[in-house]
């Protein structure tokens, strides 16, 4: 049975270097998420963010594909700590995202374009 690999968003690929050079003997392949192109196409993804990912220029992109990926054929609950960041990057201060299966995505703001 193969091992799924654990996807790494790192700020930088320093960061992810540093990150995997302790856990070369785990067993488990790590892959870096350089872009969001690395991850499209993917049915699963298990992974952790790591380090400056916050400020990265395509963080949204990543976080939005991560989304899709992960409500295909579940409900994902984007973790606080990065729906504040992509609130912050994308849409704003004061901001609730909702969830839902993935062509039902509400992002809800108090100056929201879409409200």
């Amino acid at each position: 049975m193969d091992i799924a690999p654990k996807y790494i968003i790192a700020g930088s690929f320093n960061e992810y270097r540093s990150f995997i050079r302790d856990k070369q003997l785990d067993g488990i392949q790590y892959k870096w998420v350089s872009n969001v192109d690395s991850i499209r196409g993917l049915n699963d993804i298990s992974g952790v963010f790591i380090g400056t990912w916050a400020d990265r220029d395509d963080i949204v992109k990543i976080i939005q594909q991560i989304h899709i990926i992960k409500t295909k054929n579940s409900f994902w609950l984007i973790p606080e700590e990065i729906a504040k960041v992509y609130s912050k990057k994308f849409i704003g201060v004061n901001t609730t995202i909702n969830p839902q299966p993935a062509n039902h995505i509400t992002v809800k703001t108090s100056s929201s374009p879409w409200s």
